[in-house]
Parts: C-alpha cells; sequence; structure tokens
C-alpha cells in the first residue's frame, strides 16, 4: 500500500524531523570514520536500527585488529574484540532504533508473501511530502496519511529523485 503524507500536516512535520536525525547520525558516523583514516562508507547490516554502523569500508586492505564482515570484495571491515580502541569507538556511534519511525506510522513488525519479513515501511522524503510504502495489505495508516495510487506514488518518487539529483 503507498500513502502520502502533506506538508500541512503534524506528522509530516514529526517525520521531518526524524529524518534530519537520521541525516545527522549518518554524517557523526561518516565523520568519524573519516578521521580514522577510512572512506567513511559504513554498512549497516541490522534490521532492528534504521542507523547503525555494523561494518566500516576499507579500501586500503584489513587493518591489524579487524576482521572482514561480509564478502572480501565489499572490503568491510569490524573491529575484533581485541581491538578495544576501535571498538570502543565504534560503540560509541550513533544508532537509531526502527522504533522511531514505525511508532508514529503505527507500523510494525510482520512477515509477508513468501515468508518476507518487514521491519519497517520504506520512506521517501522531500521538502513537499513524505512518501510512504508498507507493502502489507494489513496496514492501517494513522491521521495525515493519504493512500495513493501505486503509480502515484512512482510519479512522485521520480520527482523527488530528480529533485535530489
Amino acid at each position: 500500500m503507498y500513502y502520502k503524507i502533506t506538508r500541512s500536516t503534524p506528522l509530516f512535520k514529526k517525520l521531518q524531523e526524524i529524518n534530519k536525525g537520521i541525516i545527522a547520525a549518518r554524517c557523526a558516523i561518516m565523520d568519524t570514520l573519516k578521521k580514522m583514516g577510512y572512506t567513511g562508507k559504513f554498512a549497516s547490516a541490522s534490521s532492528s536500527y534504521l542507523v547503525s554502523c555494523d561494518a566500516v569500508e576499507i579500501t586500503t586492505g584489513k587493518p591489524e585488529g579487524w576482521k572482514v564482515v561480509g564478502e572480501s570484495w565489499q572490503q568491510l571491515y569490524y573491529p575484533k574484540v581485541s581491538n578495544k580502541k576501535d571498538s570502543k569507538i565504534l560503540n560509541a556511534l550513533p544508532r537509531i532504533s526502527n522504533d522511531v519511525i514505525n511508532k508514529p506510522l503505527n507500523f510494525y513488525f510482520h512477515v509477508g508473501e513468501n515468508l518476507t519479513c518487514y521491519h519497517r515501511p520504506s520512506l521517501i522524503f522531500s521538502d513537499n511530502c513524505v512518501l510512504v510504502s508498507t507493502t502489507s495489505k494489513e496496514y492501517a495508516p494513522v491521521d495525515g496519511m493519504k493512500e495513493i495510487l501505486e503509480s502515484e506514488y512512482i510519479k512522485l518518487e521520480k520527482q523527488i529523485n530528480a529533485e535530489k539529483a
């Protein structure tokens, strides 16, 4: 199911504040990683978090005290437990739980067709609206959400992506 949240609603304002926090958290992680001498890119593997640093992109090869995370071609690493200095730095980085988005939207974990797990809805932010895709036929929208057709969602998504480009 597809929804649009317009600028005039309190829900829009709440979600925009949440988005500002997400952007700030990602920037803080990237800045910390760059100060450590890395690219600043990171991966979030946890299905419980919108933002978390669960792996660090390191293009110069595996540093001493780090372990490979994922496939070798991904160049993703994480400090070993024995690497207390870097572990402490990464453990102090911001983490934002799915609940931050799920609670205002009254969205809950569910299992869809073919046992697909949904931990949170998909959101696309713009200055004029927030688009929400729940992929759930059982979802009941909250105040401020207007159900839209998939065709309108796709059209608005393309417009938003063109504005960001």
